[in-house]
């Protein structure tokens, strides 16, 4: 629930900064279709991105984990 209150919050953020500050600043005559689907593709973009770090990361730790067990169980740190 968090994760998606930050995405649709993000989004509707982005899209009002973009409109109103960025858009007059850099002299753009963006609509607001227009606006929203740029938006939009960079949203999907960024939640894809987010997705594949995540799972990356998961398995970067798991292999890691496995390896140190690994070390543990067949070096004998547990035997006394």
């Amino acid at each position: 629930m968090e994760k998606a209150a930050n995405v649709v919050s993000g989004f509707i953020m982005s899209m009002l900064f973009f409109q109103f500050v960025v858009a007059p600043i850099m002299g753009f005559n963006v609509s607001l279709l227009d606006n929203f689907i740029i938006t939009f593709i960079f949203t999907v973009f960024s939640v894809a991105r987010e997705y594949l770090w995540n799972i990356f990361v998961r398995w970067f730790h798991n292999k890691i984990s496995v390896m140190h067990t690994n070390k543990i169980l067949y070096k004998g740190e547990w035997n006394e």
